[in-house]
């Protein structure tokens, strides 16, 4: 299992990261071969709580092997929401193995719009715990406006695909500014995706975007080698 250092202010250098320690968040990175064989088979739910599991040990050992308060960011596919997808993280919080703010919860677009009451409670389940909850690729969706008032959204993660021909591609930058803009109007954080370039990085801070992820500042690295980095 890999780790995606992200987001990380897009004010800081990249090359001052790993000794800086400018890292608030990591990604789990998973590979997608056999995914639909997973779904299909039933156990996309029982590997989800395996990969909670993880990350909740991860962020345990480097908080007290290492002093580091690290959040780590994990993918929920909409088959956990149909049982109950809290319930790992919740029991980690009530027996003090993760700090609340210690795993953030990523969903699609797609999971708004079933307009599922149990999904919403689930939802609310985690806000109530202090787990934050952010859309992935947004701005690929049918997200409504309506649907980010109502629901207990903390963070937007503006996708890779909007950023990749930014600044050059003036569709993509209407696209991203309306969306950054959004998101300061529902005071929800906007983290961009896949930023490869430093035109991108500056074109980004311009419009008052504070966070990102992509290669610019990290390739996904193992779990000992993101240890290292964290040490030194």
């Amino acid at each position: 299992m890999n780790g995606e250092p992200s987001p990380v202010p897009v004010t800081e250098s990249p090359r001052a990261l790993p000794s800086a320690m400018h890292l608030r968040n990591l990604e789990l990175v998973r590979s997608n071969h056999n995914f639909r064989r997973l779904w299909l088979a039933q156990l996309i739910s029982e590997i989800g709580d395996w990969v909670f599991e993880q990350a909740i040990t991860a962020v345990g050992n480097w908080h007290d092997r290492l002093g580091c308060e690290i959040q780590v960011s994990v993918n929920n596919s909409p088959a956990q929401f149909e049982r109950d997808a809290p319930s790992v993280l919740q029991q980690a919080i009530a027996n003090g193995r993760l700090p609340a703010n210690g795993i953030a919860v990523e969903i699609t677009e797609g999971l708004l719009l079933r307009e599922s009451s149990r999904v919403r409670e689930q939802l609310q389940a985690l806000h109530r715990s202090g787990i934050e909850v952010s859309i992935d690729d947004f701005g690929t969706g049918m997200t409504s406006i309506s649907h980010l008032k109502l629901w207990p959204i903390n963070q937007l993660k503006l996708d890779r695909s909007i950023v990749r021909e930014l600044p050059g591609n003036q569709h993509d930058v209407t696209l991203a500014k309306a969306i950054l803009a959004l998101g300061k109007s529902l005071k929800l954080n906007v983290v961009a995706e896949g930023i490869e370039t430093e035109a991108q990085r500056e074109f980004l801070l311009r419009e008052g975007c504070e966070e990102g992820q992509g290669y610019l500042y990290s390739h996904p690295v193992t779990h000992e080698n993101l240890a290292k980095r964290l040490v030194h």
